[in-house]
Order: structure tokens, then sequence, then C-alpha cells
């Protein structure tokens, strides 16, 4: 099984309300997602230098698919999906992201 992560930068629309969107997507958007089984961890880590040149937040999927086109396909119909069922928010301004197969890891022994 092949491992990729998938990444998407974005912002909250509302700063006043950013704790609300990290609630949201910490408690709803990340456990959501991965409960199909495809992505393993989600992360969601907030931009250390708070410049307002760069998106505030970087979300991290790790997943494990043979085939990348299906597992990027089901992520983009279950957002959609789950937006659509109001298991999205408001607050949400999406960036831009990647995808990136690993092709080497080294875990420390520390």
């Amino acid at each position: 099984m092949k491992r990729w992560i998938v990444i998407g930068f974005s912002n909250c629309k509302d700063p006043q309300r950013e704790a609300e969107f990290v609630r949201w997507y910490t408690q709803v958007r990340q456990p959501d997602l991965m409960k199909a089984g495809l992505v393993k961890t989600a992360r969601l880590y907030k931009n250390a230098r708070g410049s307002g040149e760069q998106p505030a937040f970087l979300a991290v999927y790790e997943l494990e698919a043979e085939e990348l086109s299906p597992a990027i396909s089901y992520l983009r119909r279950e957002t959609v999906r789950l937006d659509r069922r109001g298991r999205g928010s408001e607050l949400l301004d999406l960036g831009e992201g990647g995808v990136y197969e690993e092709i080497s890891s080294i875990t420390s022994s520390v």
C-alpha cells in the first residue's frame, strides 16, 4: 500500500471566531474525513509567524491507498457531501494544496 500526504492551506474568514474555526476543523471536519479509513492521520498546524501574507493554517492528511486518483476523488466527493449535510463551516477560506507520495521515511529511535 502506498502512503501519501494531502496538504491544504486555509484561513479563517473571521479572525474574531478563530477558536470556533479550529474547534470545527479538529472536532468535525477531520474526524468526518477519517471515518472511511482512507485517512490514517489528520493534523492541523497554525502559521507560527502570523503573517497576513501567508495562510494561517496548514492541514496535513496522511493516506494509504494503492492508487491516488480514486483516493483524491473520494476526499473531494466526501467534502462536498459533508458540506451539503451541514457539516461544513462558513468560516473556511480554503487555499492551495498539494498531494505528495512518500518515498522515504526515517523514525527517530530516541
